[in-house]
């Protein structure tokens, strides 16, 4: 069998998706033994999973700090409606670090959870102080890692 990229050279191995031949130039090249097809799929459902997160983050900030500044009961300016969106925002980010630790699933329901959640999500805005800035900052960053990656893929196809 030939490399799928190269096609006068011997395969090696086989992309672990697709199963197409590679030599040992392309399956060296990353630290994954996938071709460049499989690789750019999987770089751009990265992407768009990063994409979803940080839209969501700015969805509830945009909207808590709309709906806080438009709300007559409360009269905030915006920068004051700015400040609990942000807060809010970032529960959401404490909330998914709390999620990874600690998995709803394993909760068992009914009374306990009536229990927990309140703990949670009160852990989860204290948290989210923290992690929330840290959070947008390392999903940017990874954005622009997986951008750059795909690129380079792609980069090397021509």
């Amino acid at each position: 069998m030939k490399c799928h990229t190269h096609n006068n050279i011997d395969a090696t191995a086989l992309c672990q998706e697709c199963n197409k031949g590679l030599c040992a130039q392309c399956v060296n090249r990353f630290s994954l033994t996938l071709c460049d097809a499989c690789l750019l799929a999987r770089a751009k459902a990265a992407s768009s999973d990063l994409y979803s997160e940080l839209f969501a983050i700015a969805v509830i900030f945009v909207g808590t700090t709309w709906f806080l500044h438009k709300t007559n009961a409360i009269h905030l300016s915006l920068s004051s409606s700015a400040v609990l969106g942000a807060l809010f925002a970032f529960t959401y980010c404490g909330w998914k670090f709390l999620e990874k630790i600690f998995p709803t699933t394993q909760l068992v329901g009914g009374i306990i959870w009536i229990c927990v959640m309140p703990i949670r999500l009160i852990a989860a805005y204290f948290i989210g102080i923290v992690v929330g800035p840290i959070q947008i900052a390392k999903t940017i960053n990874e954005i622009r890692l997986t951008t750059r990656f795909r690129h380079r893929i792609t980069k090397a196809q021509v």
